[in-house]
């Protein structure tokens, strides 16, 4: 018989266990950096922001086992993972005409397949978060409370269907190889490339084990 002793010491052990696992899960990558009234740093994690706290988002995108990258403006645009701005188009981040969640895994979830299709064509199966920047505002921060946060999003998706975009459209969409994409990073995004290689690396090992959709 199991006493209870043996009992309590097995759900110590466990309870241990699963505070482990959630510091594996939660590395820092790149040391911590002011960015004015900001601090900001990189860290893997699944720990998902809610949507009104992402400033941007960039979508590691594959299908087939192929990275997709794209451009906006014609053959002189650069080539680019595909990002979500606020800054830049706030509209897109506003989902107040969907229905309401109280999770923020399906909320992100559903704006961003909902993104994806509407602007690439990209029909979105799994997906899952890398991790994130988190920017936390000073005591010195004038335009922001202090110590609140705002986000950086490292997403990983697989694509299950490709719409044909317009010839002439407003984005245009291709498959790129591996050394294209380390290149690509290192010439649009540089100030997150060791974000999108971890990214990027941990979606060729769940593609391995079979969990990549996941």
């Amino acid at each position: 018989m199991i006493s209870p002793q043996n009992i309590e010491n097995w759900l110590k052990q466990q309870e241990a266990n699963e505070v482990e696992a959630a510091t594996q899960r939660r590395k820092v990558y790149i040391q911590q950096r002011r960015l004015g009234d900001w601090v900001a740093r990189i860290e893997e994690s699944e720990e998902m922001p809610d949507l009104d706290a992402v400033d941007r988002a960039f979508l590691l995108v594959w299908h087939k086992g192929k990275p997709l990258v794209v451009r906006r403006g014609g053959a002189f645009a650069p080539w680019l993972v595909p990002t979500l701005d606020r800054a830049a188009e706030p509209e897109l981040f506003d989902d107040s005409a969907a229905p309401k969640t109280r999770s923020s895994a399906k909320r992100l979830g559903r704006w961003l397949k909902g993104v994806a299709r509407e602007r690439w064509g990209i029909s979105v199966g799994g997906w899952y978060q890398w991790g994130f920047e988190r920017r936390t505002a000073t005591t010195e921060a004038t335009e922001a409370t202090p110590g609140s946060e705002r986000f950086h999003l490292f997403l990983c998706l697989t694509a299950t269907k490709l719409a044909d975009l317009e010839v002439d459209g407003e984005w245009a969409r291709r498959y790129a190889a591996t050394r294209d994409l380390n290149k690509l990073v290192r010439d649009q995004h540089l100030e997150f490339e060791t974000a999108l290689m971890q990214a990027h690396g941990s979606y060729l090992v769940r593609q391995q084990t079979g969990s990549a959709g996941s």
